[in-house]
């Protein structure tokens, strides 16, 4: 009986160690480098499981382990992905050959019917991707952001007189200069998406904050890239917290059935993005379903508020840290009256952008896809993956890739990283980040605010050495508190 219960756990462990480790080989086998070990079950993903390495830590050592290599295979638990350094390569899927790539992938069990993990027009595939995109594009666009800047204005002088509240209060002028720009940021975005805002920059500390604040738990985020696919899709486990989510899904479902109370003329007057989509739906005779919209409204509030939140934060602890630029950045804001003139205020937040952009971007080959002067074709479902933080860190590309240096974007070199692809913090392509836009003039308006009515200084509890959180989306390290002195 012993015997046959030994032989019964080998037979179950070399059962399982070949189904953690089958699909290990098969790409190198078709002549794809895979430049790292992976471990069985985990892939190439076990820095992310021990927390041995952040996402961006472990990029930027994946990036260093292919220098030389145009493309490689990694394996995202038990999936292979195929890994692109080449940028000509990379152009070419995000460009040229989008047709075969069409669809997103940046989570594995994350698509437009699941329950768990929809995010609207980011996880909507194929003809209703296409679809969406036409829907939701004019409202993002330039033109459209313009008309938003009397409402930026609005929130933004209400950041300057709670700063400057929160400065009184503390004989050094110490403020948490996360914690308020976060709520600028909610109130911004959901301002442009609804035209109210929940007063986060005032109540901090309200549902709606504590909800955003909680929306992305470190076990969830990094879940889905330290496990195979299968089991991934198997748990059911959501990327982001059910509660924080069903909070302003709720908002959402709220917003656009009043909207659909009303008349395609008070559609037409209204100038919300619900009463917006809604015409546009009609008027294209769209299938878009309401939870496409529904969704979409989310991960647009979602991506303002936690990616352009961390953006503005490092954006005045990197004017903290050099004084000397700061104040001729104050002396062109202070002389300017439209944003649009302020060139060093421009080149700032590229720079800003460089240093916390996307990690990574993923595509699906969604056609039968061959590597260029190659026999090697990629199947449809397979991943395709490159590193966006990696390549904007490059010391190849750009000089001292660690130092804020803004004036690396001046005239036409500006023009020459965007073209070759060296510069792309919004990801490339059909199916980069609409929301750019808003963002930028968000994080333009922030900056010209402050600069105009603070001077902006490293507090005794500010790190003089930058380190980003592990967790969160270009966040700091033990958060942020600087010196925030009223100008005379």
């Amino acid at each position: 009986m012993f015997v046959e219960i030994i032989l019964g756990l080998a037979s179950l462990c070399l059962y399982c160690y070949y189904m953690f480790t089958r699909t290990f080989g098969k790409w190198e086998a078709k002549g794809i480098p895979c430049v790292e070990k992976p471990v069985p079950l985990f892939g190439n993903q076990w820095p992310l499981m021990t927390g041995e390495l952040s996402p961006t830590q472990l990029a930027l050592k994946r990036y260093d382990a292919h220098k030389g290599l145009k493309y490689g295979v990694i394996y995202m638990g038990t999936e292979p992905l195929l890994y692109l350094r080449d940028l000509d390569l990379i152009k070419q899927v995000m460009t040229v050959d989008h047709d075969h790539f069409v669809d997103a992938g940046f989570i594995i069990g994350i698509n437009e019917f699941s329950e768990a993990n929809n995010f609207g027009l980011v996880t909507a595939r194929g003809e209703r991707w296409r679809k969406a995109k036409a829907m939701v594009t004019p409202y993002m666009s330039i033109k459209s952001v313009k008309k938003f800047v009397p409402h930026v204005e609005k929130v933004s002088d209400a950041f300057v007189e709670e700063a400057a509240r929160l400065a009184r209060l503390n004989k050094d002028n110490v403020v948490d200069v996360e914690k308020i720009v976060d709520g600028y940021m909610m109130d911004c975005m959901t301002r442009f998406l609804f035209r109210f805002e929940f007063g986060s920059i005032k109540k901090p500390d309200s549902n709606y904050a504590k909800a955003m604040k909680a929306l992305y738990d470190d076990w969830r985020f990094l879940l889905p890239f330290v496990m195979p696919t299968w089991v991934y899709e198997l748990l059911g486990v959501s990327l982001t917290n059910p509660k924080s989510t069903g909070l302003f899904t709720a908002i959402a479902k709220d917003l656009l059935a009043k909207a659909k109370k009303k008349t395609d003329k008070e559609l037409e007057e209204a100038d919300d993005i619900v009463s917006f989509l809604l015409l546009h739906r009609k008027g294209r005779e769209s299938d878009i379903p309401d939870r496409v919209i529904i969704y979409t409204l989310l991960q647009f509030l979602m991506d303002g508020v936690e990616s352009v939140g961390g953006l503005g934060t490092v954006g005045l602890y990197f004017f903290a840290m050099n004084p000397e630029f700061q104040e001729r950045l104050h002396k062109e804001v202070s002389e300017k009256s439209n944003p649009e003139d302020m060139q060093l205020l421009d080149e700032t937040c590229f720079e800003i952008l460089r240093l916390i952009g996307f990690i990574e971007t993923h595509r699906i080959c969604t056609k039968p896809w061959t590597i260029p002067d190659t026999d090697i074709t990629i199947p449809v479902g397979m991943r395709v993956q490159f590193s966006n933080a990696s390549i904007m860190r490059d010391p190849e590309f750009y000089h001292e890739p660690e130092k804020f240096d803004p004036e690396r974007f001046a005239d036409h070199r500006r023009q020459q990283l965007t073209a070759t692809g060296m510069y792309m913090p919004f990801g490339m392509g059909p199916r980069q980040c609409l929301g750019n836009q808003i963002g930028r003039l968000n994080m333009k308006m922030l900056f010209i605010k402050v600069l105009r009515h603070f001077r902006v200084e490293p507090s005794a509890k500010t790190n003089r050495e930058i380190v980003f959180s592990a967790s969160g989306f270009g966040r700091l390290e033990g958060g942020c508190k600087l010196k925030l002195t009223p100008r005379k």
